[in-house]
């Protein structure tokens, strides 16, 4: 998001909006679902995502090491040979 629109911080609602619209062959996602799920990102080792609560609603952002991580999976996307050995697919 932050290199297409400019944006490194955005809602769970405007994510899952975001998400819905440009997969709708994919099933539903709820901004609720968004915001759990991140949550989980948040507590991990080292914390994937963040957020500001200064904000209403609070934004979501990817960590330094979520970007990482994120890098990671669309070049092994691209090419399967690479080898993301910190997959955490659960």
């Amino acid at each position: 998001m932050e290199q297409e629109a400019g944006k490194t911080q955005v809602s769970a609602g405007q994510l899952a909006a975001t998400f819905n619209k440009h997969f709708k062959q994919a099933k539903t996602i709820r901004a609720s679902n968004v915001s759990r799920d991140f949550g989980k990102l948040k507590s991990q080792k080292p914390a994937l995502t963040d957020d500001d609560n200064t904000q209403s609603p609070a934004e979501w952002f990817l960590t330094e090491a979520g970007k990482e991580k994120a890098r990671s999976l669309v070049a092994s996307a691209i090419d399967p040979s690479t080898t993301d050995t910190d997959t955490d697919e659960s």
